[in-house]
Parts: structure tokens; C-alpha cells; sequence
């Protein structure tokens, strides 16, 4: 239904480009903004390309000559991906011994194995000492990439991760409803070992007991969330311009948390052939896939707060949660600082498109004969794994550019087909349902209304069993027996009993069943009342980055209901909506800490726009150590605050962040900042 046209829009458009190339005789190209940067990216990563392939042929020559006359093999193929890594990295003392752990030479290490160990180890000192004493910033060690080569599009963050000198491992995390999710860990692999796979799988969510590893220095986490139909690798697509790499290599930890089913959907319960298992739609996002993957980060980094990445979905997911705390007890308290990016709050233009207003007409039973009864139209996952990547990703652009009229002006177009092959993913037709319906976010125009009951899944119909959630004293005794802290570690509570007995880890700790009307906040009719609150208890700071050409969902209404009333703030009032004569104060619980109105910028250009490290990552960089800074100043403060790694290049835009306290025109700050 909506293929065809867009096909025949972008079939328009080749002709255009076509019919320009022959009577200009030059590429139609040359016009987009960024297009010399463009093409040096493009001609340095082919290089990049040819070199590592000619290389690696090299290095697979010489090992296959040196294994038929019996010499030492240094650098081993990869059977899998047929990866080679190169020399100055397979032969650091971390590879070497890492190898020799995986051919079974535990024990019998030689004295060239003891010094590489030394070697190692004097390394890591080296790496903190000079942190530690030199200008506080993150020692510059170069990042090595461990993979290259024609790209393979294969939707692997580990994958690019290692192409720009990086790596990646993944976790699993369960919710308390069941379903399993994904966590991504970006890493530099010369400073920091991956976790064994036992210890990377979904366990209970217990809350947050200690901190671990108190006394050496430690990396901020930044948990990032994606959009909707988006793959938290939608972060990872710009190579070292992409937001994930770039806020791991300033010196930030970094966390890529994926929201329930993306391209794997999983439940500890149900089948995915159960309509029970995609009975769900964004709110159970904020109140259970949140707070899950909050509470994960927050365990293996041990810090007591986490700072917030959150781009579209990701957004309205967090601001339900902050909306509904007692549904989502404590997630206020657990997020440093939420940096919204295009937030989803509420309905723009776009969605008065005429295939927008079709799905509205319809209903319920005929949307589920149209896009699915359980997930939506499964096809589009389904044809990502048998048809050619290229041409799903050309398929995927045009759609969306013809639904949502996104263009690739500020996208670095060589990279478009691996940044559509982390979109779209599986989500549940009810899902869809809630942002398209006429009863939901596009009709309303809100994401908070007072509608229909929403369907809950009601934890006894999943079979999932209530437990009473742990004492202090089995959770510290299951974390000693499994090597994580040990019996001295100060982080014990005083009088902690060591039990003997075996913790099972399943089932999960579940809560107690939610009321069906759980999932609604206080409206009087239709639209949510634009003077009642929506947050009824302090929020963490806020930081909004608005696209100014976003269509899709309108900011600056979202900018508008948050400042209203708030000095320095001009509540700037889009053309699209009435300007209103009231100044009072309508969410005296929103933290608003930092504002930025992206000129040009459109829906999906803080993720991929080729100047989004410069415009948005930056801003977030300084962002995150600002409000760090602040609660050390606090009493009571978590003490690992105080043994930080500062980010690289920090505080470029210290004047420009804590526009909460300034004083003048709101207008005027908000240009500064762009």
C-alpha cells in the first residue's frame, strides 16, 4: 500500500538526478551541504578498505607458509568473519595471553608469557598514572581498528565497534514482565577486559546494593535509548562520528540499551507465537524496559546514577516513567541527566499526512487484517535476512522519506544503507496501534490522554511467579561466591550474614499484578488537560535538543509546557498552536537544565546528520560533567564521583550549559547556544 508510491517518488527523483547529470554534465550531488566532507570520508574509508584487505591477504600468505614449514603462527585468521587483526594489536601482551588462555595454556605460561603479563600490567599503571597526575584528562592511546574491509552490513555493533579501534559486548537483561532484552557495552579493549559470558546473562533485577571496585578510577556511564522501529545501533552507524564511539573514546562508559523484541524477541514465559507476548505498547516501555535496564548499568558500574541518552520513543519512554512514579518507583533518583533528543511528546504535522489519516480511519479489526494482529508487518524484519541488505536498506529509505518526508541533505549518503539496516525491527501491532490510532498519540495529539483501558498484561496470565525480593544479606552472599566483590570489601553493610544456601536466580522478582487502569494519568476528556502537571515529583535535569525542521512530532509545544512560567524563559510558542496570554507555572516539577533549538536539523539528524558530534555530542559531553560537578557539591554524594576519568576536551562549553540560572532574555540564550 505504501510502497508503491514511494517507489514511484523515488523513481521521480532518479530521473531528476538523471536528467541533471546529462544536460549539466556533473554530478547533482555537488549542491548538498556537506558534500566535500562527503567524499574525503568516502575516498579515506575506501583506502582504509584496500589496505586492510591487501594486508590481511599478506598475513594470511605468510601464515599459511610459515604453518607448512613448522614456524610459529603470530597472527591467527579469524574462521568465523575471516578478520585479521592487525600486528600492533594481536601482538600486545592482552591478545597474546588472551590466546594462550583460548588454546588451553592456563598454567604453563613460559617466561615470555610472564613478561607480557608484567608488561601488560605496567601498562595499565602507566595508563593511570598519567590520569591520575597529568592534566586530568583521558590519556590518548590511539585506537587501533581490529576489523575492516568492505562493510558486510551484518547489524553487529561489536562489528563496527572494532572498526574504529573499539569493541562491544553484550548483556542480557530480563524486566520484571519477562521479556529479555539486549545491553550493549562499548568499550576501548586496551583498558578494560570483557566480563565472562555467565556473568553477561539476564539475571533478577535486584536493586541496587554497592558500588564495585571503589578505590581505582572509573568512567561515567551513559545509558543511550533509541527511537521507534530504530535498533540501538542506530547510534553506531557514523563510524568515529557516530554518538556511541564518540562519547567511549572521550572517556565516558558507554551503554547501549535495546528496548523489548528489536531483531530478537524473547520472553522467559511466552512464545513468541503467543498473541500474549506482543500485548504491550510503549508505557510498559517506560515502566518495565527502563528501569530494567537502569538497574543493570547501575549494578556492573556500581555507580549510584546514570546519565541518559534518549532519542524520540526513547524519550517518551523516559518521560512516562518519570510521570508515573509508582509505577517506576525511584527512577528519578537513578538518572544524573536526561538528554531528550527530538522528543515524543507530542503529534506534529506530519501525522496529518493522508496515509496517517487512512490508518486513523481505520478499525481496530481492520488495522489487524492490514498490519498484523501480533507483530507489525513481520515482512519487513523477515526480508532484512533474505533479501540483499542493499537493496532492504533502499527499500527502507524510500518508505520512510516518502511517509515522513526525512531527507538525507545532512547524512554522509555512503553510509545510508548501514544506517537503514538497523531499522526497522520488530515491534507488536498494538504497539503501533498506540502511536497511530485515532484513540492515540497521533489522533490526541499527546502522549497523555484519557482513553480506552489499555491493554495490560496481567503477570498471572504469563505465568510468571511472584517472589519476595531478596534481602540485603543473600544478595551480597550470591555476589561472593561468584567472585564479584569479596568478603572484605567495604562496600558490605555492616552485620551482612553469609549464608550457605543456593540462590536460585530464577524466576525473576516480579511485582505484584498492576490495576487495569494503572497506565493512565488524571484527564478530565479527550485531550489530557494542558494545565494539569504530569510530573508530581522532581524530575532529574532536563536537557531538550529540538530539531527545528522536525515535522514529525512538535518540540518546541513539548519546550513550551516545560518553561512556561519559568524565568529566564520566553516559552517561545510555535505558529502551529494559539500563543497563550497565562504565564503560570504548568510543571513546577520539570528540571529544565539546557534547551537547544537545532537550525535545519530534522527528526533523525541528531543521530546521523554528519555535523551531530559537533552539534549534539559536544553539547551532551559537557552536559553530563556539568551535572556531575554539581551533585559533588552535594552531601552525601556517591564517593565515586570524586575518582572520575574527565572526559577528553570537557568544559569547551561551560558557558553555555547551566541556562537554568542565568539570567535575560530566553530567546537570546538559546541562540547562543546554537
Amino acid at each position: 500500500m505504501v510502497v508503491v508510491p514511494a517507489l514511484l517518488n523515488e523513481f521521480g527523483r532518479a530521473l531528476s538526478r538523471t536528467w541533471f547529470r546529462i544536460t549539466h554534465c556533473s554530478t547533482p550531488y555537488a549542491t548538498r551541504l556537506f558534500y566535500a566532507e562527503e567524499v574525503e570520508r568516502r575516498a579515506r574509508r575506501r583506502v582504509a578498505e584496500r589496505e586492510w584487505v591487501k594486508d590481511g591477504k599478506r598475513r594470511a600468505w605468510k601464515n599459511t607458509t610459515a604453518a607448512n614449514t613448522g614456524e610459529p603462527v603470530d597472527v591467527p585468521v579469524d574462521p568465523e568473519n575471516g578478520i585479521i587483526p592487525p600486528p600492533e594489536v594481536a601482538g600486545t601482551a592482552r591478545a597474546k595471553n588472551q590466546r594462550r588462555l583460548a588454546e588451553g595454556e592456563v598454567g604453563s605460561f613460559n617466561g615470555a608469557a610472564a613478561t607480557d603479563i608484567e608488561a601488560e600490567r605496567a601498562n595499565e599503571v602507566t595508563i593511570q598514572v598519567e590520569t591520575e597526575h597529568g592534566d586530568g584528562n583521558v590519556t590518548t592511546l590511539g585506537f587501533t581498528p581490529t576489523a575492516g574491509g568492505p562493510d558486510p552490513l551484518n547489524n553487529d555493533i561489536p562489528y563496527y565497534a572494532r572498526r574504529v579501534g573499539l569493541d562491544a559486548e553484550e548483556y542480557t537483561v530480563l524486566t520484571k514482565d519477562g521479556y529479555i532484552l539486549e545491553l550493549f557495552h562499548v568499550y576501548n579493549p586496551r583498558e578494560y577486559t570483557p566480563r565472562r559470558q555467565s556473568d553477561r546473562q539476564m539475571n533478577p533485577v535486584y536493586p541496587f546494593r554497592y558500588g564495585k571496585d571503589k578505590y581505582r578510577k572509573r568512567k561515567y556511564p551513559i545509558l543511550m535509548m533509541s527511537g521507534l522501529l530504530q535498533h540501538v545501533g542506530s547510534y553506531c552507524t557514523n563510524d568515529d562520528a557516530s554518538l556511541a564511539f564518540y562519547f567511549a573514546k572521550i572517556g565516558y562508559d558507554v551503554w547501549l540499551g535495546g528496548n523489548r523484541c528489536g531483531f530478537n524477541p524473547r520472553h522467559i514465559h511466552l512464545s513468541r507465537h503467543d498473541p500474549k507476548f506482543w500485548n504491550w505498547n510503549v508505557r510498559h516501555m517506560g515502566i518495565f524496559d527502563l528501569p530494567a535496564l537502569l538497574s543493570r548499568v547501575r549494578y556492573e558500574t556500581g555507580f549510584d546514577k546514570v546519565a541518559l541518552v534518549a532519542h524520540s520513543q526513547g524519550s517518551t519512554q523516559t518521560l512516562y516513567a518519570l510521570s508515573h512514579p509508582k509505577l517506576a518507583p525511584g527512577i528519578a533518583s537513578q538518572i544524573s541527566v536526561a538528554c531528550l533528543l527530538a522528543p515524543a511528546a507530542y503529534a506534529g504535522q506530519t501525522l496529518e499526512a493522508l496515509p496517517f489519516k487512512f490508518v486513523r480511519s481505520l478499525p481496530h479489526g481492520v488495522y489487524s487484517m492490514f498490519f498484523g494482529q501480533q507483530s507489525f508487518i513481520p515482512a519487513m524484519v523477515h526480508a532484512q535476512n533474505i533479501l540483499p541488505k542493499r537493496f532492504v536498506a533502499y527499500m527502507a529509505y524510500a518508505v520512510f522519506n516518502f511517509l515522513f518526508h526525512w531527507t538525507d541533505a545532512r547524512w554522509e549518503r555512503d553510509l545510508r544503507a548501514r544506517m537503514f539496516g538497523f531499522a526497522p525491527v520488530f515491534v507488536s501491532a498494538e504497539h503501533m496501534w498506540w502511536w497511530l490510532a485515532k484513540t492515540g498519540f497521533a489522533g490526541r495529539g499527546c502522549m497523555f490522554w484519557d482513553g480506552d483501558a489499555d491493554p495490560v498484561i496481567r503477570l498471572e496470565e504469563v505465568g510468571a511467579k511472584i517472589e519476595e525480593e531478596p534481602s540485603v544479606e543473600e544478595v551480597h552472599e550470591r555476589d561472593i561466591r561468584s567472585g564479584v566483590i569479596t568478603e572484605d570489601d567495604p562496600s558490605l553493610p555492616e552485620g551482612a550474614k553469609q549464608k550457605r544456601n543456593d540462590l536460585n536466580p530464577h524466576p525473576p522478582v516480579i511485582p505484584a499484578t498492576l490495576p487495569s487502569n494503572a497506565f493512565h494519568p488524571p484527564a478530565t476528556s479527550g485531550h489530557a488537560d494542558e494545565n494539569t502537571p504530569w510530573f508530581s515529583t522532581p524530575t532529574p535535569p532536563l536537557a531538550l535538543f529540538i530539531p527545528a525542521q522536525d515535522q514529525l512530532v512538535d518540540g518546541p509545544r513539548l519546550l513550551k509546557r516545560l518553561t512556561a512560567g519559568k524565568d529566564p524563559y520566553t516559552s517561545p510558542t510555535p505558529s502551529s498552536h494559539p500563543s497563550s496570554s497565562t504565564t503560570r507555572e504548568i510543571e513546577p516539577n520539570a528540571n529544565i537544565c539546557h534547551v537547544s533549538i537545532l537550525d535545519n536539523y530534522e527528526h533523525l539528524d541528531p543521530l546521523w546528520a554528519i555535523d551531530a558530534v559537533d552539534r549534539v555530542g559536544t553539547k551532551i559531553r559537557d552536559i553530563v560533567w556539568h551535572e556531575i560537578k554539581k551533585e559533588r557539591q552535594e552531601e552525601g554524594h556517591d564517593p565515586l564521583l570524586d575518582r572520575l576519568v574527565v572526559p577528553k576536551d570537557v568544559g569547551c562549553l561551560e558557558g553555555e550549559i547551566d541556562i537554568g540560572k542565568r539570567r535575560g532574555s530566553g530567546r537570546q540564550n538559546q541562540s547562543q547556544m546554537n
